[in-house]
């Protein structure tokens, strides 16, 4: 069974929580230890107390976060009241722990016969609908919420009718820059982050030909002919794209960004400097005494990613 607990810091001795439903302040002494209140002590179980002194202690002394929100689990008795959903806690629990939640966002979507009524945070938007059945959004709405709406809305709708489904509740995954301090818990946001859309996958690849010509930024060596492109994307940000001349030449490319473009020599070179390994890169054996044996030319063509 878990529980969701947000710690916000409001200043060095106060901080707010919210546990499930229930929100509270708890002070904190100079060393950065709760003091429970006795209402405290009566709404939160023994094992969640002890975790959250053990993430107040990592925000106070780690990396002076302000906001962590996270998932507690713990394994319950098999006759705890919690188990069985008739009270809090009172027994010992195996294997308490917890993990960070994503930033989420909800979106609650309801069909009626001639309008669709959405509710995106605290806000409620009630839309008509277009000849074709799609909801029709002003520019006045549009303007209130984020772009990926729209088009997140246009996807539920058909499956929705399909499946006879008249409301429906979605948690989009809010993604920030990696190095938003928010993303982090050490500050606000200062990026301009997205809504992930649940019914696309995370991963996403993909296959393109065409004629052109490549330069490598590093050698600066070009070649043209047919070119075969493979695409990857997290999140639907490029992680990075190879590309095969697949004429005479036989030269690979690969693009980790839109201005660094380096041939495989290069990278291979490169490789061996650093000591990075990136696979698949190498199809074939290596000699460099540098650079570890890369993948038998039996497993060619087998994209891999590293974790």
């Amino acid at each position: 069974m878990s529980h969701e607990l947000d710690i916000k810091v409001e200043n060095k001795y106060v901080v707010e929580v919210r546990l499930d439903q229930s929100v509270f302040t708890i002070d904190v002494d100079e060393h950065g230890r709760p003091q429970f209140t006795e209402s405290v002590l009566e709404k939160v179980p023994p094992y969640i107390r002890e975790e959250m002194k053990t993430i107040l202690f990592e925000m106070k002394f780690g990396p002076k976060q302000v906001h962590k929100c996270v998932y507690i689990d713990a394994d319950h008795q098999e006759w705890c009241p919690e188990t069985k959903g008739l009270g809090n806690c009172n027994c010992t629990p195996a294997n308490v722990s917890y993990r960070s939640k994503k930033p989420t966002q909800q979106l609650g979507i309801s069909i009626g016969e001639e309008y669709v009524e959405l509710k995106y945070g605290e806000s409620v938007f009630k839309l008509g609908l277009k000849r074709n059945g799609y909801a029709d959004f002003p520019e006045s709405v549009t303007k209130e919420l984020p772009p990926e709406i729209p088009f997140i809305v246009a996807g539920r709708i058909p499956n929705m009718r399909k499946n006879g489904i008249n409301q429906t509740q979605i948690e989009l995954e809010i993604v920030h820059d990696f190095w938003c301090d928010e993303l982090a818990g050490v500050g606000v946001c200062r990026c301009d982050p997205v809504l992930r859309n649940p019914d696309e996958p995370k991963l996403t690849q993909w296959w393109e030909a065409g004629w052109g010509v490549l330069t490598c930024v590093v050698c600066h060596k070009s070649y043209n002919g047919d070119i075969s492109s493979y695409h990857v994307r997290y999140d639907w940000a490029p992680l990075f794209k190879r590309h095969r001349i697949t004429d005479n030449h036989n030269k690979v490319y690969w693009e980790f960004w839109r201005k660094t473009l380096i041939c495989e020599d290069c990278l291979r070179n490169i490789m061996s400097e650093t000591h990075i390994r990136f696979p698949h890169v190498i199809d074939d054996v290596e000699t460099s005494p540098r650079v570890r044996r890369r993948r038998p030319i039996r497993d060619r063509g087998k994209l891999r990613l590293v974790k």
